[in-house]
């Protein structure tokens, strides 16, 4: 009988997509989504531990599944007032502040 991480590291497990992501690579991942939508190559200088083909990937993997039919529901569609910043501009500034330091 094997254990549970015995099962996990097996060399006869098949790799999956996410095992190679942490769950902050998933949140800065997200929030690049949300700053710049489709740009990959932005969101890859968030992440320079990733290609932007293993970004492509993940994005369609995320996509097909129930995590990104929650955020698309949840996402607001509203326009701000001229003069305040967007919310994708927001998050792009808290990204390039989050990586500038």
């Amino acid at each position: 009988m094997f254990t549970e991480s015995e099962l996990l590291h097996s060399s006869v497990r098949h790799q999956r997509l996410l095992d190679s992501w942490s769950p902050y690579d998933l949140a800065v991942f997200e929030a690049g989504v949300c700053a710049y939508g489709k740009v990959f190559h932005k969101i890859q200088k968030f992440l320079p531990n990733k290609s932007v083909n293993e970004i492509v990937e993940l994005f369609y993997y995320w996509k097909a599944g129930s995590h990104y039919s929650l955020w698309k529901k949840n996402k607001r569609k509203t326009r701000e007032p001229a003069g305040l910043y967007s919310q994708r501009e927001k998050l792009q500034k808290l990204l390039k502040d989050f990586s500038d330091n």
